[in-house]
């Protein structure tokens, strides 16, 4: 999969945060000698004399940027093979430094770290010559770019990997975007879209939402028969079947999704999110909120 070179540099700017965190943490710990009974002992452990106030607040914040660390290294996979392990993310898993019997390095973290680095950059040079590692052109695609409420409302999960949340999150926040300017917290879910976008008159307290004709030439030819007609039925169609077959069942599932399988879902639902940015809001014209 291909990524702007804006997502990479925000990796970037993250794997650069990350090492900044590790670097503060690493000054309160004490690197042991890698000969000396590799495997059976931590590989850091605590100076002495420093708070312990101090080291919390570190490993804090090492802790929050490895979150973003993890997607450059899940996107460059820079893993590393461990013996029984498999292959782990070392920036993610530094805390196993300091138990019993670690199995990681800092020396092995500040490689990983340089790795992604070098990785992250050959991909932002070839993104810049227009082509992947096959030498073939890729599109400029990346989560990042989808609508932006949709993208607002999945970012903090998509990035922790928390994909069949990202996606309820996502079409939650686009059903209560569109349920608080139509006025209708009283309905939800597929029973606000069937209502919402009907092809029935606006009623009182039930305003519908319209293709624009400003836009309808965008959408339809001209040989289309009823057009917009046709364009509203669709649109409460694919609202309805979105409801249906991603966000219930990401809402009442624990089935988690690979990334591949969520961002063709998050792209479904950040195609309908700008199909209805051009809709209109048709109201009656005695509804007593709006007099």
């Amino acid at each position: 999969m291909a990524y702007t070179t804006e997502y990479l540099q925000y990796l970037q700017n993250g794997l650069d945060h990350y090492e900044e965190a590790f670097s503060e943490w690493m000054k309160t710990q004490e690197e042991t000698d890698p000969l000396l009974a590799p495997g059976l002992m931590p590989t850091v452990f605590n100076k002495s004399g420093i708070p312990k106030d101090r080291i919390n607040e570190t490993e804090v914040k090492l802790g929050e940027a490895s979150a973003q660390a993890a997607t450059a290294v899940r996107i460059t996979g820079a893993y590393i093979q461990i013996k029984g392990m498999g292959l782990i993310d070392p920036l993610s898993n530094w805390g196993i430094m300091s138990m019993p019997k670690a199995v990681l390095s800092p020396q092995e973290i500040r490689r990983c770290i340089s790795t992604v680095r070098g990785r992250l950059q050959q991909m932002i040079d070839l993104n810049e010559m227009g082509v992947d590692g096959s030498g073939d052109a890729i599109p400029t695609f990346s989560p990042a770019s989808m609508h932006k409420l949709i993208w607002q409302a999945a970012a903090p999960h998509w990035t922790t990997h928390q994909y069949r949340v990202a996606l309820s999150e996502a079409a939650n926040a686009l059903t209560n975007h569109w349920r608080e300017k139509l006025e209708r917290m009283d309905v939800d879910g597929t029973k606000f879209w069937q209502q919402s976008l009907s092809e029935h008159p606006a009623d009182k307290g039930q305003p519908r939402l319209r293709w624009s004709k400003e836009h309808n030439n965008s959408m339809v030819s001209k040989d289309m028969n009823k057009g917009i007609p046709s364009l509203v039925k669709a649109l409460m169609f694919f609202a309805e079947g979105l409801t249906n077959t991603v966000r219930n069942p990401c809402v009442h599932s624990r089935n988690e999704l690979t990334e591949q399988d969520a961002m063709e879902r998050l792209g479904a639902y950040s195609f309908l999110a700008r199909l209805l940015d051009q809709c209109e809001i048709e109201r009656v014209e005695d509804d007593s909120k709006h007099i």
